[in-house]
């Protein structure tokens, strides 16, 4: 009887430890993975774009100074052109006569004289819009958002220009990263593309020191061509290198990955850092893709092994 009694207990205290202990590997499973994924990059500038002049003219005014922050489409200078600015004002009396032709045709009554002043000044119209859209040009525009930089732009005063001419460039203030991701580590850094306003990504510097970074874009299709030289084993990078056909390619294909750091970072160009991002896979999560790129593994291993037979 006494053994009857027990076998309840030891089934209640069975089910109990095998409750706890699912409930244990659940909470495991459910932890953040501690791992993170380290890649290569190069700090650069950034997106500039050249000031170009888009038409012929000499330089009347600047309206800004070297190193002021701009916005885009804002007027940095102003050109002179007087033929331009004389082939406008003509066009502008020839229309103020025709209106004054049409209305005198009208009231006297001279239908046919009334209908070719003002076809007349259809095609005046049509020349002043093109007359104004070229004085329009006149205007140097900022191409993009960011910072003057120009050495001479001091010296413009007077100068006569072409259209296409440079007159400096606008560079962004945003230092930006350009980091090449092994095809074997994209995985970490493509789930960190999909969670932009909360993904943990850092550079860090040669001397250690750390910013955060924030993701501008990672680009869907590989390459072989890495973002700087000074990336790759050569220049004693950690980028591998092989040579096919006569062209020197990185050993595995790379996916580039593009982030900005921090205003006021002041790290030089082509500096070489490191872009990490802190693991965003639970346990069971990592567990899972570790299985299933030892199964990929395997599979690979045994048709190869099939094929050299």
């Amino acid at each position: 009887k006494a053994a009857a009694r027990a076998r309840p207990i030891d089934r209640l205290r069975a089910v109990a430890i095998l409750a706890t202990s699912a409930t244990l590997l659940a909470a495991a499973l459910s932890c953040r993975w501690p791992g993170g994924s380290s890649v290569p990059g190069i700090v650069d500038e950034g997106p500039n774009s050249v000031i170009r002049t888009q038409a012929d003219g000499f330089v009347a005014t600047r309206l800004v100074e070297d190193g002021d922050l701009v916005v885009a489409n804002q007027p940095l200078a102003v050109l002179e052109n007087p033929d331009l600015q004389a082939e406008v004002d003509d066009l502008t009396l020839q229309l103020e006569q025709t209106a004054l032709r049409i209305d005198a045709a009208r009231s006297r009554g001279l239908t046919s004289e009334m209908l070719h002043a003002i076809e007349g000044r259809r095609g005046l119209l049509d020349q002043l819009a093109l007359a104004s859209r070229q004085a329009d040009r006149l205007i140097v525009r900022a191409p993009i958002a960011g910072r003057l930089v120009a050495a001479d732009w001091k010296t413009l005063d007077g100068r006569a220009v072409s259209a296409g001419d440079e007159l400096g460039r606008i560079r962004t203030p945003t230092l930006q990263v350009l980091a090449d991701i092994p095809a074997s580590q994209i995985d970490d850094f493509r789930h960190q593309s999909t969670i932009a306003n909360t993904a943990s990504l850092d550079a860090i510097a040669p001397d250690g020191s750390t910013v955060p970074a924030t993701l501008v874009r990672l680009d869907p299709r590989a390459t072989h061509n890495a973002a700087d030289p000074l990336l790759t084993a050569t220049a004693g990078g950690p980028l591998a290198l092989s040579s096919t056909g006569g062209q020197t390619r990185t050993a595995e294909p790379i996916f580039r990955l593009v982030v900005s750091l921090p205003d006021g970072c002041v790290w030089p160009a082509r500096l070489p850092v490191a872009v990490q991002t802190s693991s965003t896979r639970t346990a069971g999560t990592h567990l899972w893709v570790q299985l299933g790129r030892r199964w990929d593994r395997l599979i690979h291993d045994a048709s190869a092994d099939r094929s050299t037979e």
